[in-house]
């Protein structure tokens, strides 16, 4: 439910409600403590509900132009979002609003990896195709998950940030004149004071953050946002939107063009497309918050007997068992390849596609071989003897073990990059015939465990 006036449009305010809003418009010295009051009374007066599917973009535009007629605030509407109205900027020297877009924009939310599960299944977690009204993936949980620290002292994500839009956001919170929005359009309200822990970790300040309700579609709640600030804020001129979302921003590209031949219209829109921002969780976590959501669908499904949906499961299909690198070891082995080892890598290094994840020890189960090295889950460490290359389409590193230690090529053999036109097969990789010694030593941690697609289906 949205909160929302009943009131015709092109009605004037009624006696009381001019008792009220002059206090706004003839007292523009008036202070936070009055405006508050000012709000609260004004909100006593407008009691009236309306469901979201009878929201209609040409209401908000004909409401848009009745406050800036009569020049005051529309309160009400921006009340229905879960910030404190008392923190905003006082409205009537408010001239521009910036909005932000939170996952994507600022931040590198994470995606499903589709080298972890099927593009099938990704898009069904994602879209919430055959699912109960349930999120991917829980924040606070990801947030924390590599660590029982606090959201606030985790930094765990401390480069998952856009520095440009960080530098953008402080200008623009340090602006008097400019009210700074953030909008979450990914995550719901029961996100709302982690998002503010995690700001506030690393010194990300915002006019006010707005999760979007599970109730309201994501294409339609930007618009409202934005609308409503345009509301509240009657007397604003300049409009800039950042976001990495094209269709949303091409909406409202053509909401700002219709208003620009309005000549009574004040305000000026701009939209900015930035590039998408997104990161993988730890390929463990991230399958367990599959798992709970699978598991909570689930019981959903029992609770509330819902004929229409099908219980589902996690199924995963073998590609092979394989030596895992970890986390560490990648980037370790990645900054070495590129910072250090002359004569391996292109000089330039952006078109490469960076695999480094794991050594091949058979395209099956190959459980002898796994009971032998210790089990699934054993830690083995190898040493890198040597560097090569295939026709400029693949670039890999032969491995030695302090022992002799099963692979599928005929030394153990470590993927970096490909060229993205380059399907690289495991075996492809003994095709490397101009093998040159390694400069430096160069040790790699990784753990037995078995490769596979996983595939959500139902039961």
């Amino acid at each position: 439910m949205l909160c929302e006036y009943e009131n015709d449009v092109t009605s004037e305010p009624n006696a009381c409600e001019r008792d009220v809003l002059s206090e706004v418009v003839v007292n523009e010295s008036i202070s936070q403590e009055s405006l508050v009051t000012t709000k609260e009374n004004l909100r006593a007066h407008q009691p009236t509900e309306y469901e979201l599917d009878t929201f209609s973009v040409r209401l908000y535009e004909d409401k848009i132009k009745l406050a800036s007629k009569i020049g005051r605030p529309v309160l009400d509407p921006i009340s229905r979002w879960d910030f404190e109205v008392e923190d905003l900027p006082y409205a009537p020297i408010v001239k521009i609003i910036d909005f932000y877009e939170f996952d994507g924009t600022l931040f590198k939310s994470p995606v499903l990896n589709d080298e972890l599960f099927r593009r099938s299944s990704i898009h069904m977690i994602e879209t919430g195709a055959g699912l109960k009204d349930i999120d991917w993936w829980n924040f606070h949980e990801a947030w924390s998950c590599y660590t029982n620290e606090s959201v606030r002292e985790n930094k765990k994500w401390k480069d998952s940030w856009s520095l440009p839009i960080r530098e953008l956001m402080k200008s623009s919170k340090q602006s008097d004149t400019t009210v700074c929005v953030l909008i979450c359009s990914f995550r719901d309200a029961e996100m709302y004071n982690d998002l503010r822990e995690v700001l506030a970790s690393e010194d990300i300040a915002a006019d006010a953050i707005i999760t979007r309700p599970k109730h309201i579609p994501a294409a339609d709640f930007k618009k409202i946002v934005v609308l409503d600030l345009l509301h509240y804020y009657s007397m604003c001129q300049e409009v800039n939107i950042y976001d990495w979302d094209k269709e949303f921003l091409i909406s409202m590209d053509q909401l700002f063009l219709k208003w620009s031949t309005d000549e009574d219209s004040i305000i000026e829109g701009t939209t900015v497309v930035t590039p998408r921002l997104y990161s993988h969780l730890d390929p463990l976590v991230e399958r367990q918050l599959v798992e709970n959501l699978i598991d909570e669908h689930n019981r959903r499904l029992v609770e509330f007997q819902d004929q229409n949906l099908d219980c589902l499961t996690i199924r995963q299909s073998l590609l092979g068992t394989v030596y895992f690198l970890t986390q560490t070891a990648r980037i370790e082995v990645l900054e070495h390849c590129i910072e250090k080892q002359k004569g391996f890598l292109p000089d330039e290094t952006d078109s490469l596609v960076f695999e480094c994840e794991e050594i091949y020890i058979s395209l099956n189960n190959a459980q002898s071989a796994i009971k032998a090295l210790g089990g699934i889950g054993a830690q083995i460490r190898f040493g890198v003897s040597h560097y090569g290359s295939f026709a400029d389409q693949f670039y890999a590193l032969k491995l030695l073990g302090d022992k002799e230690l099963p692979s599928l090529t005929k030394s153990p053999i470590l993927l970096i990059a490909r060229h993205p036109d380059a399907i690289v097969k495991p075996l492809d990789c003994d095709k490397i015939t101009n093998w040159q010694v390694m400069d430096d030593l160069l040790l790699v941690n990784t753990v037995v465990g078995n490769k596979g697609y996983l595939k959500v289906k139902k039961m």
